[in-house]
């Protein structure tokens, strides 16, 4: 944290994560998300920095731009037994 970093009180960090503060107040107590300065012991504050980092290290990159390895047949069914039509016109299996 530098001297001139913004440091916003629970209730502003909360607004901007889009968090309640009583889980900011949790995470604090299970000493799990982001960092904060305790300038006494009600007065807590966050550096904007140290949220952002915060959100930085929970980026989460979609599956869907991740490279998948090609598969020959990628997601035909697969079909342990013969099918036979019905009557009906729908496929029934052969016991």
């Amino acid at each position: 944290m530098t001297i001139s970093e913004e440091l916003l009180n629970p209730d502003q960090a909360a607004k901007f994560l889009g968090l309640s503060v009583a889980t900011l107040e949790t995470w604090r107590a299970q000493g799990v998300g982001p960092r904060f300065v305790a300038l006494s012991r009600k007065s807590i504050r966050y550096p904007v920095g140290a949220i952002l980092e915060f959100v930085k290290q929970r980026e989460v990159i979609p599956a869907k731009n991740a490279p998948r390895p090609v598969t020959p047949n990628r997601g035909a069914p697969s079909i342990s037994r013969p099918l036979n039509r019905a009557k009906d016109g729908g496929a029934q299996c052969l016991k």
